[in-house]
């Protein structure tokens, strides 16, 4: 009778100490649970590390009826003892076999800030882009629940950039079809198209909503040096389409490539080469792909 059920842990305090909530909740002791609630446990306390309360332990466990008491009884999902923010935990840290979606779910309902980010300034929806398990599930719903699909990372980095980066399509699509700038630059100084070039189908439909083919440079290439260097005929077939300039010169810091042109990249390349057509005017030039064998 009377026992404190935090144990004296205020919900302010240094991580290292488990309250009971935080093991019933971690362990899954759902009538513990709902007992330490009557009982006024505190839902937003902190958990023996700096990861978490005791919905971020259950959470992460796919303890989905614990999930559901501790939000009805107060948890906090945006709660700043949840570090990484809570959707990303999910994401990347989920430990049990199940539930995953569904507890990503259910924090959504209860509001989980769906634009929160790292400590690294990574935020969810690039984090679920980059995710190998159920990535498209919860890029799909972030943006029915808002996220801000031009939301960018510490490098300026958008998420169709990383969806461009790994090859995937479907998801390059579902981002154009919100709105995602197709011509964000990194701090890097590429565009989403540049990371295309070895998926022709992704940079047609980059170019095709409005890619700017001259606009992506990495280290002083274009992404048709970049195309003509690696020999993808298909992509640097698409670029021309869209009028890529083939007059632009490498603009790096290497004096070795000082004046070089795609023609000038592919040349070097065996294997492949563009080249002008000579009855065109200068200032319409353009390159063509043939394979030399």
């Amino acid at each position: 009778m009377g026992a404190d059920p935090n144990m004296g842990i205020e919900s302010t305090a240094e991580a290292g100490k488990w309250s009971p909530l935080v093991v019933a909740s971690d362990d899954g002791f759902k009538q513990c649970v709902q007992l330490l609630l009557d009982n006024n446990a505190n839902p937003n306390i902190s958990g023996p590390t700096e990861i978490g309360t005791p919905l971020r332990y259950a959470a992460v466990k796919g303890h989905l009826d614990i999930c559901r008491l501790l939000l009805l009884g107060g948890a906090e999902p945006n709660s700043s003892l949840i570090n990484p923010p809570i959707l990303i935990q999910i994401i990347t840290d989920y430990a049990a076999s199940d539930n995953q979606l569904e507890v990503f779910d259910l924090l959504l309902e209860h509001n989980a800030d769906v634009n929160a980010k790292d400590s690294d300034g990574v935020p969810v929806l690039i984090h679920a882009v980059k995710s190998n398990s159920q990535g498209d599930s919860f890029v799909r719903r972030l943006l029915e629940h808002d996220a801000d699909v031009n939301i960018l990372d510490s490098d300026n980095n958008g998420a169709l950039y990383y969806a461009a980066e790994n090859g995937h399509q479907e998801l390059v699509e579902l981002l154009l079809e919100k709105n995602a700038a197709v011509n964000q630059v990194s701090t890097a100084g590429v565009t989403p198209l540049y990371f295309a070039v070895p998926e022709p189908e992704i940079a047609r439909v980059l170019l095709e909503k409005g890619a700017d083919p001259d606009l992506a440079r990495s280290y002083g290439f274009t992404a048709l040096m970049f195309a003509a260097w690696f020999k993808h005929t298909e992509t640097l077939e698409y670029l021309l389409k869209h009028n890529a300039s083939v007059d632009l010169e490498y603009s790096g810091d290497d004096e070795d490539l000082k004046g070089w042109t795609a023609l000038t990249v592919s040349n070097s390349r065996s294997g492949c080469f563009v080249y002008y057509n000579p009855c065109r005017k200068s200032h319409d030039r353009r390159l063509s792909p043939k394979l030399v064998y």
